[in-house]
């Protein structure tokens, strides 16, 4: 019988990154998250956190609104005081 908890982290972290494939997220930023991913699981992150951190990632893509690679020091302020706005 396989141990499970109730919290079922590697369920979660399935649905984190099937929701990631199915939302708007441009491409760039897509696999830059998957390879994120794939390091933090060969570092030994949790998986729990790991899909939090995806959730987040996934958000903070769409509010970009462009590629992770080309964002500057005032864009990152910029969704981070939407994020904090709308707390």
């Amino acid at each position: 019988m396989r141990d499970r908890s109730i919290h079922d982290f590697d369920k979660r972290l399935r649905h984190e990154l099937g929701y990631l494939d199915k939302h708007d997220v441009l491409e760039c930023n897509r696999a830059l998250i998957h390879e994120f991913v794939n390091y933090q699981l060969a570092n030994g992150m949790s998986k729990a956190r790991i899909a939090r951190y995806v959730g987040v990632l996934r958000k903070f893509s769409g509010l970009a609104s462009k590629s992770f690679r080309d964002l500057t020091k005032p864009d990152v302020v910029r969704v981070v005081g939407l994020v904090e706005g709308a707390n």
